[in-house]
């Protein structure tokens, strides 16, 4: 059985790999004048593209594409094929919220049969870094980099799993107006099953810190 399951592994991925390229283009191809419109009309951001992608397009269309874009950006991350389910910012909460999953494929298992502990890391690292990184992206005077990562395990993962984070921008902002050198900002995700099974909890340390004031020559 194993045998038969490590020839399978690299033919799922390849098939899945294929159908999500062939449905991403035509999907862009669709979404072309909208993307096309936005650029003309506004200044393109992250949140921009989150918005036009998750809500002023048909998501069958617009999660495609911004699955896509992250993948172009980090092919690492792109090899879990993560689906950007919603993405919200709550000005009067002060949060930004994402929700993102993963399918289960034989190239994501382990020989446990379950979800593989680095595809649930990789899917950890990317919900989190992605509120994080839209946060920045609205706040360009201050920049970032991931500098720790841990993850604890409390069930196997079986199934489509689902990364949900939620991101206080008013602690992070005052976070790093207490070290404005260099400040250690911790955020955590939930990785549920479809039950709403807590699997895993995944928390990434940021270090963040206002950007130096570029001198006028």
């Amino acid at each position: 059985m194993p045998r038969v399951s490590n020839l399978m592994a690299p033919l799922c991925r390849v098939s899945h790999w294929f159908y999500r390229t062939v449905l991403s283009f035509f999907c862009f191809i669709i979404a072309l004048p909208f993307i096309v419109f936005r650029f003309a009309t506004r200044k393109f951001t992250l949140e921009s593209l989150i918005d036009l992608c998750l809500n002023k397009i048909p998501p069958v269309i617009g999660r495609p594409i911004l699955s896509s874009a992250i993948a172009f950006e980090a092919p690492f991350t792109g090899s879990i094929f993560s689906d950007v389910k919603s993405f919200s910012v709550d000005e009067k909460e002060g949060t930004i919220k994402g929700v993102i999953s993963i399918p289960d494929v034989p190239h994501l298992r382990n020989p446990f049969n379950s979800l593989h502990a680095a595809a649930l890391a990789n899917l950890g690292e990317l919900v989190t870094g992605l509120c994080v990184v839209l946060w920045l992206d609205r706040n360009k005077q201050y920049r970032g980099i991931p500098s720790e990562l841990k993850i604890k395990f409390v069930k196997k993962a079986r199934g489509t799993v689902d990364g949900v984070c939620t991101l206080n921008m008013n602690d992070i902002a005052a976070c790093i107006e207490k070290n404005p050198n260099g400040a250690g900002y911790e955020v955590s995700c939930e990785i549920k099953d479809q039950k709403g099974d807590v699997c895993a909890v995944c928390s990434v340390v940021w270090t963040l810190s206002k950007k130096e004031a570029k001198k006028k020559a």
